[in-house]
């Protein structure tokens, strides 16, 4: 997955199972302009990732298969 934020850096990360529930919380972002997350430990499935940065909240969706 790739997000076009510009020169915007992200400062957190949260990625939610369709239940809404959160899998990864991922705070330590030292206002990177990338975010990794590996996906192989998770179930087959719908999930949502929510990136912060200083000025917008970003949702995006994804399919683990």
């Amino acid at each position: 997955m790739y997000v076009n934020l510009g020169n915007e850096k992200i400062e957190s990360a949260l990625v939610f199972n369709s239940l809404g529930q959160i899998i990864s919380i991922s705070s330590d972002i030292i206002k990177s302009e990338y975010f990794h997350f590996n996906v192989s430990g998770l179930e087959n499935g719908f999930y949502y990732i929510e990136l912060l940065t200083e000025k917008q909240k970003i949702v995006r969706t994804f399919i683990k298969q």
